[in-house]
């Protein structure tokens, strides 16, 4: 395999410089905003998020353990009745 970055010849198979269309916002992306801004106003407080945040006070906790309680029966029958 030969990787070629800067081809753009005639026969080559992956074309390059070629347009992408800009369809604006999608229209989920607007609604989940727009949802987002009446609940702030409505609530008077603004959402932020922090994903980096683990320090004593937040008040969502990271790190936390989650129980590994194995694979579900109804997952094992499934495989079992494909096989």
């Amino acid at each position: 395999m030969h990787a070629d970055f800067g081809a753009n010849a005639p026969g080559v198979d992956t074309p390059r410089n070629y347009v992408v269309p800009d369809f604006g916002v999608d229209h989920d992306i607007i609604a989940t905003t727009n949802s987002i801004s009446q609940t702030e106003a409505v609530m008077d407080k603004k959402f932020t998020a922090n994903f980096g945040a683990n320090a004593p006070g937040v008040a969502t906790p990271r790190n936390y353990v989650v129980p590994d309680f194995g694979v579900d029966h109804d997952i094992i029958n499934v495989g079992s009745a494909i096989a």
